[in-house]
């Protein structure tokens, strides 16, 4: 379902389960403004700046 939060919450769930404690998480979007959307997204609800912990 488009819009239902699956690449951002999936991120969180990745990050709470720790599995990326030795390295990182990744998540591709097949459009620029999509991925752009995306990290911002995920830096909000990780409660950092852009470019800190979200690339």
């Amino acid at each position: 379902d488009t819009g239902s939060g699956k690449s951002t919450q999936l991120v969180q769930y990745l990050a709470d389960a720790l599995l990326a404690k030795q390295g990182q998480i990744i998540c591709t979007q097949p459009r620029r403004l999509a991925a752009r959307a995306l990290a911002c997204r995920v830096a909000e609800e990780f409660g950092c700046k852009l470019g800190e912990e979200v690339i």
